[in-house]
């Protein structure tokens, strides 16, 4: 994991975010980029071997009003980007992806973890990271109260 010291403006993305996926409260999970004439967030929200298109196509702004978020995702050259959220006391299944992510946390907890392999990092908000997650990986929210809010990207 590479680590990217570069002080988003998360608070910025957490107000774009808020302004325009309001009735996408209830997912867990939903994309902020989708593929050509496929305008649905939660499309590219699967798991990707459900998925009939590359994580490479996924390079359409679903919502263009994200000026500052839209920005980012483009100039990290992200594709298949993603609001991910987890709640307290939950997991996400041990997996491998195809390809590297990059996670900008927006909303996380001391007690938030990620488990590449055999080992556990927490990812801090503000920073950016870069996660080699062809290997075996995780994601732990072990805090009483906090959802863990994410936005994860293929690289």
């Amino acid at each position: 994991m590479k680590v990217y010291h570069s002080k988003l403006n998360t608070n910025l993305i957490l107000q774009e975010l808020k302004e325009v996926t309001g009735s996408l409260e209830f997912a867990t999970q939903y994309c902020l980029q989708g593929v050509k004439g496929d305008d649905s967030p939660l499309y590219g929200a699967r798991e990707g071997k459900y998925l009939e298109h590359d994580e490479t196509e996924f390079t359409e702004f679903l919502f263009p009003q994200l000026k500052y978020t839209n920005t980012l995702l483009d100039a990290f050259g992200m594709t298949r980007s993603r609001v991910m959220k987890i709640g307290p006391k939950s997991t996400l299944s041990y997996h491998r992806d195809p390809s590297w992510r990059l996670h900008i946390p927006l909303v996380t907890h001391d007690h938030c973890f990620m488990l590449l392999e055999d080992r556990t990092y927490h990812m801090e908000v503000g920073n950016h990271y870069k996660v080699d997650t062809r290997v075996m990986h995780s994601f732990i929210n072990l805090s009483k109260n906090v959802e863990r809010i994410h936005i994860i990207g293929c690289i």
